[in-house]
């Protein structure tokens, strides 16, 4: 079945152009359903989590056969401070974010409180994520099947070790891979595409592409002189050209890298997402993280068929960083839209914060407002206008407490507590009521 699946659009407008109103309406319950069917051919077991098309509008099912508002805080078990006792911390931390209106723990989720709260489990295969650092940072072989043998035992372990947990809701891949091959050699210097066509003459992934390049100028070589300026023999030729003078921005060669790119992201993401389905059968799969606009239709493509889920998250395609983010205080809903419409899945927001200035903290991560106040009242527009997609299962806050990023010159990544575990009083009433009116828009959505 083709990925790409055009949803009917009358729907999608009538609730896009829906105002919000000054009133959100008290909290109704929508019916229950026990039938949910997945993408995978597994009927939802009663037991666990699950995801169904209510009308127009999507939603999670919990375990207990409810519609559900997935509301999550990631990374908390990167943020204990030092010379805190971690039980302690996790405690006082458990029973803050349920006061909040927080319903699970998204990815960062501390295995010792799997018992305590509905979570996410993540696992990285890959590691071209876009936080990563110049020396951490590598474009992997994903056709060789040492990397795919390494892969699957990766996803056995994983599943294995949350395997039939009553709290588990599902599964999150790799994070925000940097995909888009113009953002990629911009700022990287190279890209997926590029790092595999360099690969030595014998590695999987070069004997691939130069398949790929004979498949695609239908084993023409002289077509393929044409288009690249790089005079072969044979195909076969093409595993021994190193590429490191090859002039990758001509119209052929960037059109070509673009089919190929779709051809990587094929290969790894069946990879997972097979062995996903043979070690968590019936398990949701959020997938890949992705950031928003760094998800070329291709890799969407891709990654469709073998999620239940598509999970963004927002923000500029450089990453976080101090000034202006236009995605972290806007809700880009067109590209939202668009992702949506184009793969046919229900999104969750993974990950989203915005930033205010403090004494201690005058720079910090992600698009920084003057106040609290300032940053409150853009995270609730932005939560808000989210809420209002019939699409939209869910969204997670990015940061239980402040926490120095040494990786990006050790600024602050802010969260609803200093860290001094004191809160920000305003930010964090201000986001408490913005999750109430999420949850009744969603419990709306899903009465039409």
């Amino acid at each position: 079945m083709n990925a790409f699946r055009v949803l009917a659009t009358i729907s999608l407008l009538l609730v896009g152009n829906t105002r919000l109103p000054a009133e959100c309406p008290d909290g109704h319950t929508a019916q229950p359903n026990r039938h949910t069917e997945r993408s995978d051919g597994h009927a939802a077991q009663p037991n666990r989590y699950s995801v169904r098309q209510l009308g127009s509008a999507w939603t999670a099912i919990d375990p207990h056969g409810q519609p559900v508002f997935l509301v999550g805080i990631n990374h908390l078990r990167d943020t204990v401070p030092q010379n805190v006792d971690r039980e302690t911390f996790y405690r006082s931390a458990l029973t803050k974010v349920r006061s909040w209106g927080i319903n699970h723990l998204g990815y960062g989720t501390p295995k010792e409180l799997h018992d305590d709260m509905p979570f996410m489990q993540e696992q990285i295969y890959t590691y071209g994520s876009q936080f990563r650092t110049r020396d951490r940072f590598e474009y992997v072989d994903v056709f060789d099947p040492e990397f795919q043998r390494k892969t699957r035992e990766k996803v056995r372990v994983v599943c294995e070790s949350v395997k039939d947990h009553p709290n588990l809701i599902g599964h999150y891949w790799t994070d925000t891979t940097r995909w888009n091959i113009d953002v990629a050699r911009r700022l990287r210097g190279k890209d997926w595409v590029s790092s595999i066509r360099q690969l030595p003459a014998d590695a999987p992934g070069k004997r691939r592409y130069a398949d790929f390049l004979r498949h695609r100028y239908h084993n023409d070589v002289a077509a393929y002189t044409k288009a690249y300026g790089h005079l072969i023999a044979d195909f076969d030729d093409i595993r021994v050209f190193d590429f490191r003078e090859f002039d990758r921005d001509n119209a052929a060669g960037r059109a070509d890298d673009e089919s190929f790119l779709g051809v990587i992201a094929n290969e790894l993401y069946g990879v997972i997402g097979r062995a996903y389905r043979d070690f968590a059968p019936g398990v949701l799969q959020f997938g890949p993280r992705f950031k928003l606009h760094d998800h070329p239709d291709v890799v969407l493509a891709a990654v469709a068929p073998w999620v239940d889920v598509i999970s963004i998250q927002p923000g500029p395609e450089v990453g976080p960083r101090p000034g202006p983010g236009r995605d972290e205080r806007i809700f880009d809903g067109e590209a939202f839209d668009r992702i949506h419409d184009l793969t046919g899945k229900p999104i969750l927001i993974c990950d989203h914060r915005v930033s205010f200035r403090t004494a201690e903290a005058p720079v910090t991560l992600w698009h920084q407002f003057a106040t609290q106040g300032e940053a409150a009242c853009a995270a609730t527009k932005f939560m808000l206008a989210a809420a209002r997609k019939p699409y939209l299962i869910g969204y997670s806050h990015c940061q239980y407490i402040d926490k120095r990023s040494p990786e990006r010159g050790n600024m602050v990544k802010p969260g609803f507590l200093r860290d001094d575990g004191t809160p920000y009083r305003v930010y964090v009433d201000e986001i408490m009521e913005a999750t109430k009116k999420m949850k009744q828009l969603h419990a709306t959505k899903l009465e039409r």
